[in-house]
């Protein structure tokens, strides 16, 4: 791990373009180890030649970043002045736009996880500090099909109804979906774990799995942040099981009345609604505006998908292109950039 990140720097020294741009991205990204992973998916007999992979992953973050909405679309914008994004993008000629879906039938969610992991280690190496804060939260995403009425099914089966909070009026509301549950670095924004669920999953239990993958994934963290709807004693013991602590909200119909507080605050190590739990917990807003750059820079808010693995493949394509643009900003010298996505869009030329 520790060669790639060096060959990413080396990469950043020769490439002769002083302002970011979207074949910079391209460019840092090692994605060398995808065609072996690549290969096992892929049958031994003699047939016609496979999709090359990494052109094919370079597709997908560029449709992510570029908020192209469709296969059709991409393969438009792909094919314009004589293919050149084609070319920069590692392709012999404009591809079809089947071929991109059946690349994602192909590969699934696992290898665009793979790469999402590979990533975030990179970025790891480079700011060690990367999870010692880490805020964990979800978000829905609304589903592209009507739900199923009687007899009649939906055309997406694995979207589900759900609870969400309306920003506006702060009253709870039906939505029909999937969710995205996120553990995102306070101090840079950037993702470090996730996972995608039917709109009907609990929050809740997903809080010691994404700590649980961390924990697996040695991703080193000292302090984890949640709202209310966390506020459950297995995500207290999860944390502190792992010598982290805890900074989640109360939820109120929990708390009980006539008290002060609880007898497992007496454990925390960082007291509840102390000058130092007060300011770890303002730092929760940095997953909002995650999740704000999803929806609005990056599709989430309009997906046009189907099925939860489709879904999954096109938000871990997102994430990716989050955790790409932190990595390489830090790479290049340019940390005020990192959280910026605008500038990464579009090309030098």
């Amino acid at each position: 791990m520790l060669e790639r990140h060096d060959s990413s720097q080396e990469k950043c020294k020769r490439i002769s373009i002083s302002e970011p741009c979207i074949e910079l991205l391209f460019e840092t990204l090692d994605l060398t180890w995808v065609e072996e992973f690549v290969d096992r998916m892929y049958s031994r007999r003699k047939r016609r030649p496979r999709v090359p992979p990494i052109p094919q992953i370079r597709a997908h973050l560029f449709k992510a970043l570029r908020q192209t909405k469709s296969f059709r679309k991409l393969e438009e914008e792909l094919g314009e002045n004589d293919g050149l994004w084609a070319q920069k993008l590692g392709f012999k000629k404009p591809p079809k736009h089947q071929s991109f879906s059946d690349f994602r039938k192909r590969v699934g969610s696992e290898l665009f996880t793979e790469v999402f992991h590979k990533v975030r280690d990179c970025l790891l190496l480079v700011r060690p500090d990367l999870a010692e804060v880490i805020v964990i939260d979800s978000t829905n995403i609304n589903a592209y099909a009507r739900p199923g009425r009687g007899r009649r099914r939906s055309s997406d089966p694995d979207a589900k109804w759900g609870i969400r909070i309306n920003s506006k009026t702060g009253k709870k509301e039906p939505f029909f979906g999937d969710k995205l549950h996120t553990a995102l670095s306070a101090k840079l924004g950037a993702p470090i774990e996730f996972t995608v669920t039917s709109g009907n999953c609990s929050d809740s239990p997903q809080f010691p799995k994404l700590i649980q993958r961390l924990v697996q994934a040695k991703v080193p963290f000292s302090v984890a942040i949640a709202d209310a709807g966390y506020d459950a004693r297995n995500n207290y013991f999860a944390t502190l099981k792992h010598k982290a602590k805890p900074i989640i909200a109360y939820n109120r119909r929990r708390k009980p009345k006539g008290t002060r507080g609880r007898r497992l605050d007496l454990i925390l190590p960082i007291a509840r609604h102390s000058p130092e739990w007060n300011r770890y917990y303002k730092l929760r807003g940095s997953v909002e505006r995650q999740f704000s750059e999803l929806k609005e820079q990056l599709g989430m808010r309009d997906l046009t998908l189907r099925g939860l693995a489709r879904v999954t493949i096109h938000l871990c394509a997102s994430l990716i292109v989050l955790l790409a643009i932190n990595l390489v900003a830090h790479l290049t010298g340019n940390p005020e950039l990192l959280r910026s996505i605008e500038p990464w869009r579009y090309s030098n030329v």
